[in-house]
């Protein structure tokens, strides 16, 4: 099955655009386009990028695509894909692809051609991602070993793999001709890769395996348990180290800006390379991260749960992007086999009808709960010229680009709940719902506003782009104005598109019930059968 590449220009399906001149990636950019191929398995890790050419492992093949245009150059196997699947992403080095698969064997395919070099065979399943270190291929093995290879033949450089006293986790690190690596019973440690000999070792408090070591000039940096740790490497000593009062997750980012850590429950701290923090107190994001940090020039983007991706900027610790990765195929809502939701005590529904439904108004059934929402991230983001690629666990490659991606198209509003139109009390507990989406280049939370007949109204603004406005007994919204009442809401993209859409209720005095709150389902906002409010099918209409 080929990759499916779609080009999002003014939320549509567009020829490519030029690439202009380079530019530094410092804030929100469009989607540019989007690379999808099926995948058996999640794949984890990153794309990685050689000039103007992308290579992504998924799924039972590896592949190679034009930065700019997403086009497929080559695939490896060209014909029928592997018996196996490629988990745990690739490198290039040395003019070749080095992929592990999880039949235990690791390609090295040419970078041009897309022809396999060669392939070996490990006696242990691969657990992790190889790296290139001086003049060899080291790969974790999944019980207390590293495999060495010669990039050039494949051949093994000592006999047999290097043996560990613990199982060395997925992420390792390169410096000069060393590997560094950290093991699951919290131990450090580089191994020179010319002799196969320990250069040092230290053991740590608490390591994560979600983690590893990342190596920035001569120092090498990693998470343990509450603590950011800068290690020298040479030798293995702290260069500084910070308690940071939060449990650490995945691997810091590192660049000449500074260093970047997350907690597991979401806070972001940045520190600068001599250890001291640029802004204190840490960052709050709304989600926790599924993978690393990293830094695309003025920007350290952090993947969050929920699909999201954080754009900040690490001087200030300003939020200046948020997007919402979404699956390739959206289910359609679809409002002629939606249907209306008849009134509590029997009022009119309306496909036909002049009136609106009742005030408990709901969506006909149509259980959405085993469809995904969003799609989380596989592995830090990365640069390519004035590309941000991000890898999907959907096998999706993300790719974000301000010079050949365009957005003219603003955000899209749906009122969820009540429907328009409907006839609703003015008693409060009330709430209303709307959902935002914007495909291209995300939503700014801080454009979204809210009026009820001109007269602003308090909201909340969710992971899942779900505007929400309560009104309650001495809450900070006033109730609903008897009669026919308009609500407006209006919000911009992050590159200004601003879009304003205008919905109708009519607020009728003699219903006494109160709207309250949609009954919804655990998995998805608008409910199964029934719909968001759970009302059933509406009639014909009078």
């Amino acid at each position: 099955m080929m990759g499916l590449v779609q080009r999002i220009a003014a939320g549509l399906i567009t020829t490519a655009l030029a690439t202009g001149a380079m530019a530094q990636f410092d804030g929100p950019a469009p989607l540019a386009w989007r690379w999808f191929q099926g995948t058996l398995s999640v794949p984890s890790g990153s794309a990685v990028v050689d000039g103007d050419t992308i290579y992504t492992a998924v799924g039972g093949r590896v592949y190679a695509l034009e930065r700019e245009t997403g086009n497929q150059l080559w695939r490896f196997p060209a014909g029928a894909p592997l018996d196996a699947q490629f988990r745990t992403g690739a490198i290039i080095a040395d003019g070749r692809i080095f992929a592990a698969a999880d039949n235990k064997i690791i390609y090295a395919i040419d970078a041009k051609s897309g022809k396999l070099d060669w392939q070996h065979r490990s006696e242990q399943p691969i657990s992790g991602t190889p790296v290139h270190a001086g003049n060899a291929i080291a790969f974790p093995l999944a019980t207390n070993g590293i495999g060495v290879l010669r990039p050039q033949t494949g051949r093994e450089i000592f006999d047999g793999p290097l043996k560990t006293t613990a199982k060395v986790n997925a992420q390792m690190a390169a410096w000069q001709n060393t590997v560094i690596f950290a093991t699951n019973d919290s131990r450090i440690a580089s191994v020179d890769l010319t002799t196969g000999k320990e250069r040092w070792t230290q053991r740590m408090s608490r390591l994560s395996s979600s983690g590893g070591p990342v190596v920035h000039g001569d120092t090498v940096y990693i998470n343990s348990g509450g603590y950011l740790i800068a290690i020298r490497a040479n030798i293995g000593r702290a260069r500084w180290q910070k308690n940071l009062g939060a449990s650490l997750v995945y691997s810091p980012a590192v660049s000449e800006q500074g260093v970047v850590a997350v907690s597991r429950m979401g806070r972001v701290f940045v520190y600068d390379l001599n250890g001291r923090a640029v802004f204190g107190g840490g960052l709050q994001l709304e989600g926790n991260p599924v993978a690393s940090p990293s830094f695309a020039d003025g920007m350290a983007i952090i993947p969050s749960t929920g699909g999201s991706l954080y754009g900040i900027q690490p001087q200030t610790g300003e939020v200046h992007w948020k997007y919402i990765m979404r699956p390739l195929v959206k289910f359609e809502e679809d409002d002629e086999t939606a249907g209306r939701g008849g009134a509590a005590g029997g009022g009119p529904g309306g496909l036909g009808g002049f009136g609106g439904g009742g005030q408990n108004a709901g969506r006909q059934g149509r259980n959405e709960d085993s469809k995904p929402k969003t799609v989380s991230a596989a592995g830090p983001a990365i640069l390519a010229g004035t590309s941000l690629l991000v890898l999907g666990r959907d096998g999706s490659l993300f790719v974000f680009d301000k010079t050949s991606g365009v957005d003219l198209t603003p955000p899209k509003t749906e009122m969820l709940w009540p429907n328009p139109g409907d006839q609703v009390s003015p008693n409060p507990p009330t709430e209303l719902i709307f959902r935002l989406e914007d495909y291209s280049s995300g939503i700014n939370p801080d454009s979204i506003k809210v009026t009820v007949n001109g007269q602003a109204m308090a909201h909340t603004f969710s992971i899942t782009n779900l505007i929400r406005v309560k009104i309650s007994t001495g809450g900070k919204n006033r109730q609903l104005p008897i009669g026919r009442v308009t609500i407006n809401v209006t919000a911009s993209d992050w590159m200004g598109n601003k879009g304003s859409h205008d919905y109708i209720l009519s607020v009728d005095p003699t219903i006494s019930s109160p709207l309250g709150s949609p009954k919804s389902s655990s998995r998805d906002e608008r409910g199964g059968p029934g719909g968001i409010g759970g009302g059933g099918r509406g009639g014909l209409g009078g």
